[in-house]
């Protein structure tokens, strides 16, 4: 075996090559269009989307709310004198204002948002207190071998077991 010169490098044999993951093509430079272009777009919005945001949170701001019905309209005439046939037109009967309470959902999407949201609690047991992957795993495997009994049908010899 011939000795090696020092400074010959030696073969790599695994593990991560230089320029060896996936190349940026064409797909990669759309979507990143794509997102430079929205975030362009939406970030001048963002002092006044949470504004808005804070003032559902707070409450306290007038809402008014509206109540039309339907009406038919007839008896009309156009200027030639001819009839207008009826037709039916949504009239205002009733505005309502209030004042609106916070909004818990708003309050909770900005503490989410600002803060983190936390995290949420997984149920990890079955009904009776069993390990749930258990109960999942052995009804799946009961479900394989009664469908495969199914598919030998009679024909299965009885000594094996």
């Amino acid at each position: 075996m011939a000795a090696r010169s020092p400074k010959a490098k030696p073969k790599k044999h695994g593990g991560a090559r230089a320029n060896s993951g996936p190349k940026a093509g064409l797909v990669r430079a759309v979507i990143s269009d794509v997102n430079a272009a929205c975030i362009a777009t939406i970030t001048p919005w963002l002092p006044g989307l949470l504004g808005n945001l804070k003032k559902l949170a707070d409450g306290g701001y007038e809402r008014e709310t509206r109540k039309f019905e339907r009406q038919v309209v007839e008896g009309l005439f156009d200027d030639e004198g001819q009839p207008i046939p009826p037709r039916i037109e949504l009239v205002l009967i009733e505005v309502k204002s209030e004042t609106a309470d916070a909004d818990r959902a708003a309050n909770q999407y900005l503490i989410d948002r600002l803060l983190g949201r936390p995290t949420e609690r997984k149920e990890l047991t079955g009904a009776d207190g069993s390990d749930l992957l258990a109960d999942t795993f052995n009804s799946a495997i009961e479900r394989i071998y009664s469908a495969a009994a199914k598919v030998k049908g009679d024909a299965a010899d009885p000594d094996v077991h």
